[in-house]
C-alpha cells in the first residue's frame, strides 16, 4: 500500500514536471520565432531592408529607384517581410504574376505558386532579373537558389539566404 502511493506521488510529480517542460519549450519556441525584426532604414545612402536577429543585423534589399519613391517602397515590403514571417509565410521567394502584372512573392515550395506578394515589378522590367539585383548575391553564392536556367522559375529558399548572409557577416572582419 505504502509502494502504491509512493508511486503515485512520483506519477503526479513526474506529470508537473513534464508539464513545466512542454509550457517552457513552447514558450521557448514562440519567443525565438519573434526574435527576427524587419524594418527600413538607410545603408550606404539607399533605403534598405533589414533584418535583424540575435546574430546581428544583415541588410535584405537595397532599394534604388527612378520610378517609385525607395522610401515608401522600403516601409511597406518592409512591413510586408514582418507580416509574412510573422505569419511563418516567409520559405521561399519567387516571382510570378497578379492581375497580369509581374510581382516579387512567397511560396511554401520550390515549384509553388505566389502565396503572399511582396511588392509589383515595374513594367517592362523581368521579374528574375529584379530578385537577382535586389538581394545580396553572397547568400545566393551558397548554392541556395532552386530550379535556376532553363526558363524555369527560380525560388529561393529565404532560411538558407538568411543563415549563409550571417555567416558571411560573422566570419568577415
Amino acid at each position: 500500500m505504502l509502494i502504491s502511493i509512493k508511486i503515485t506521488q512520483l506519477a503526479k510529480s513526474l506529470a508537473s514536471v513534464v508539464s513545466i517542460a512542454v509550457v517552457s519549450l513552447v514558450f521557448i519556441d514562440s519567443t525565438f520565432a519573434q526574435t527576427e525584426k524587419y524594418y527600413c532604414d538607410v545603408y550606404n545612402d539607399n533605403p534598405a531592408t533589414f533584418m535583424e536577429t540575435e546574430e546581428g543585423i544583415i541588410p535584405i534589399i537595397r532599394w534604388v529607384s527612378n520610378h517609385i519613391p525607395p522610401k515608401e517602397r522600403c516601409e511597406v515590403v518592409s512591413q510586408r517581410f514582418q507580416t509574412f514571417h510573422d505569419n511563418e509565410e516567409l520559405d521561399y521567394l519567387t516571382y510570378g504574376e497578379s492581375n497580369g502584372k509581374p510581382v516579387i512573392c512567397t511560396a511554401e515550395q520550390p515549384g509553388g505558386d505566389c502565396q503572399n506578394i511582396l511588392f509589383t515589378v515595374l513594367s517592362g522590367e523581368e521579374p528574375k532579373k529584379i530578385l537577382y539585383k535586389l538581394l545580396d548575391r553572397r547568400g545566393l553564392g551558397g548554392g541556395n537558389v532552386i530550379n535556376e536556367g532553363g526558363g524555369k522559375r527560380v525560388y529561393i529558399n529565404f532560411n538558407g539566404y538568411v543563415n549563409r548572409l550571417l555567416f558571411y557577416k560573422q566570419n568577415s572582419g
